[in-house]
């Protein structure tokens, strides 16, 4: 039985495959397919992941591009099936729910509500041939139908003052054209507050926007979080912007590669002091804000043995990041480290164990052991 006293969000043991196949191949027979060897394997884009994300929480989920941010986001709120294990509304599994619609007290449309999502690119979410106001009363109408015309316009006018896009009247009859980036994504947002949502998938949210906007959307982002109580999901291959959203509040950080969560952690630590290489290296490649450190920064020699992420559709051996890790060794490539809890926080790499068999194992190269600056 579920309860309130559930986490707003609980993943368990998550996968999600996906299997691509040319036009010919899939109007092959099966039976020649196979005697071809025309049997594609899965490309693991989530492989394992297990998260809790309580009320009122941040979750910064940070990595480079390909490492399955997105797609696990998806699949946190509902709109990407997993292969493997389960997420889970407030206890209710989101895909029995799905199916069976009403699960004891927990209606679907109660999980579809609760969960909702802020995309990278404003533009492309909004009608651009609908003004904001009835763009913003389209969802009001679905979850509020007792509401009445009068009083979506008086929710939504408060939401422009409170989000700053003042005098109110203007902007209810602008069309998404005639608005900043900024203030695009604030439309965004207020779209997805107007539900009183539980939790919000902020999907990269300011990678496209200035610095100073980007600081400007994640304290509002914290504003609304203290009159709404909403915890935010805020994917980022940014290290600086799930700093400066988390830290506020005390929140945790995730750092994925490949489809696997490889640091976990509060936030200051892990960023202060990252154990995983990867990690190590995501910080050494967020460029300081100080024109000399960065210029210092652009000198230096990268640590990384390869730029290039390998193949996700034939992934290596052992550890995943080891090809590109330099403090990577033999049996980096032969085993693959599990997340386990330390003192601290969770890291996923045998060095975290100073009576590993890792430390008796040989180099991959003869160099050994490279320095990261960070």
């Amino acid at each position: 039985m579920s309860g309130e006293d559930e986490p707003i969000l609980t993943i368990e043991d998550l996968e999600v495959h996906f299997t691509e196949e040319t036009a010919v191949q899939q109007a092959t027979p099966q039976a020649i397919r196979e005697y071809l060897g025309w049997v594609p394997q899965p490309t693991k884009a989530v492989n394992g992941i297990n998260l809790e994300i309580e009320e009122n929480e941040i979750l910064a989920l940070i990595g480079e591009s390909g490492s399955g941010k997105t797609t696990l986001g998806k699949a946190a709120i509902g709109l990407q099936e997993p292969t493997k294990g389960s997420v889970k509304y407030k206890g209710y599994d989101l895909q029995e729910l799905h199916k069976k619609n009403v699960i004891d007290d927990m209606e679907w449309a109660e999980a579809r509500q609760g969960l909702q999502v802020v995309h990278q690119d404003p533009g492309a979410a909004l009608h651009p041939y609908k003004t904001l106001m009835a763009s913003l009363q389209e969802p009001l109408k679905i979850w509020y139908p007792e509401l009445s015309k009068a009083d979506y316009r008086e929710r939504i006018l408060a939401m422009f003052q409170e989000c700053g896009l003042t005098p109110v009247e203007e902007y209810e009859d602008r069309y998404p054209h005639e608005l900043s980036g900024g203030e695009q994504q604030r439309v965004t947002l207020i779209r997805a507050m107007l539900l009183e949502p539980d939790l919000i998938l902020m999907d990269e949210p300011v990678s496209a926007l200035d610095p100073s906007l980007s600081i400007d959307l994640m304290d509002l982002m914290l504003e609304l979080q203290d009159i709404f109580e909403t915890s935010f999901l805020f994917i980022s291959h940014n290290l600086e912007h799930a700093r400066y959203i988390t830290s506020q509040v005390g929140g945790d950080v995730a750092v994925m590669y490949m489809g696997r969560i490889v640091e976990y952690g509060d936030v200051d630590e892990v960023l202060e002091d990252p154990q995983h290489p990867y990690t190590q290296v995501l910080k050494w490649a967020t460029m300081p804000m100080h024109p000399h450190e960065a210029r210092e920064r652009l000198e230096a020699d990268t640590p990384l043995r390869s730029f290039e992420s390998p193949n996700p559709d034939n992934p290596p051996s052992g550890c995943k990041f080891h090809p590109r890790c330099p403090k990577a060794r033999e049996i980096c490539a032969e085993e693959r480290p599990e997340l386990e809890e330390g003192d601290q926080w969770e890291v996923a790499c045998y060095r975290r164990d100073q009576n590993h068999p890792y430390w008796d194992s040989e180099w991959l190269d003869e160099e050994g052991e490279m320095d990261i600056p960070v």
